[in-house]
């Protein structure tokens, strides 16, 4: 009897505590997406200036080159991959009011020196955000121009 009830115990802490180690990476898988998040989604505000915009943009790259993240023959990264984090931006392209949409490898071609000086004291506004399924991360952000 003492037997049976020493098993019994035994294998009633051994599934006690493979729940705890399976809880605990769940749980730390979790805070690691949401310190990684709230480093992008610091910039969800009302209002950013355009050195904010660099700095998403940068960060974003950086990711994205940690993460081995393909670029196709046009410079632009491979959207499908489930570490990719892309930056929109969307302006004013003309007179009449129309906006385009433009990648933010569209900026890195030109150079990220224009865009300061051409965009460091203009704000913008965090249009969207989208999220990895499967990882629960950032996947992009856009922002648009309110100047």
């Amino acid at each position: 009897m003492n037997r049976s009830f020493a098993l019994v115990f035994i294998i009633l802490v051994a599934i006690f505590i493979v729940f705890y180690v399976h809880f605990a990476e769940i749980r730390d898988k979790n805070l690691e997406i949401l310190r990684f998040n709230s480093e992008y989604e610091l910039f969800d505000e009302n209002q950013v200036n355009g050195l904010d915009i660099t700095t998403i943009i940068n960060k974003a790259v950086n990711n994205n080159t940690n993460y081995l993240v393909q670029v196709d023959d046009e410079g632009y990264y491979d959207l499908e991959n489930p570490n990719v984090i892309e930056i929109y931006i969307t302006m004013i392209v003309d007179e009449n009011g129309n906006k385009k949409t433009f990648r933010m490898e569209s900026f890195n071609k030109v150079g990220m020196g224009s865009f300061i000086s051409s965009f460091a004291d203009a704000y913008f506004k965090c249009t969207k955000i989208q999220y990895h399924e499967d990882t629960g991360k950032i996947k992009s952000m856009t922002f648009e121009l309110l100047d």
